[in-house]
């Protein structure tokens, strides 16, 4: 383990709870863990260097979902889009076939999300007005409408 957290005891208990272990080392010398790493990844980036590329996948630790709700009188719908242990950064596009807007829509932790106490569940809100379709009447005698937008889970 590196880093000043670990200097304090109660990290190194938990820590030696969580992995099962009678001791935890911290025989690394942080500076130069770091320095290596930053170099590694400098030469990963640049295009003088040929380094075996690795994949670091991060992991979605709070669940999110969405809320949205068409028309004032509507019935409110919840999906759960990024679910805990998926893949992150991740974006995803949700598509509302023959919809033209007039829609609530609230980004928010799923229910049973473990976020810190005394911290808001929800993420965004937004109210998405009315749109005009492209097109009034195609080929085939019929109006096509298709709503979508993208979300994106990463850090900021």
């Amino acid at each position: 383990m590196i880093g000043d957290a670990t200097r304090t005891p109660v990290i190194l208990e938990l820590t030696k709870k969580a992995f099962n272990k009678p001791e935890v080392l911290r025989t690394l010398n942080s500076l130069e863990t770091i320095g290596k790493g930053a170099a590694l990844q400098s030469a990963m980036l640049s295009p003088l260097f040929s380094v075996s590329s690795f994949i670091v996948e991060e992991y979605n630790v709070l669940p999110v979902s969405i809320t949205y709700r068409f028309g004032s009188d509507g019935t409110a719908v919840t999906k759960e889009l990024f679910p805990k242990g998926s893949m992150f950064p991740l974006t995803k596009t949700v598509t509302f076939d023959n919809k033209l807007g007039d829609m609530d829509l609230l980004v928010h932790y799923s229910k049973g999300a473990e976020i810190l106490k005394g911290l808001p569940d929800q993420i965004a809100q937004y109210m998405i007005k009315p749109g005009k379709a492209k097109h009034e009447n195609n080929k085939f005698g019929g109006s096509k409408v298709k709503f979508q937008f993208k979300v994106v889970n990463d850090i900021h």
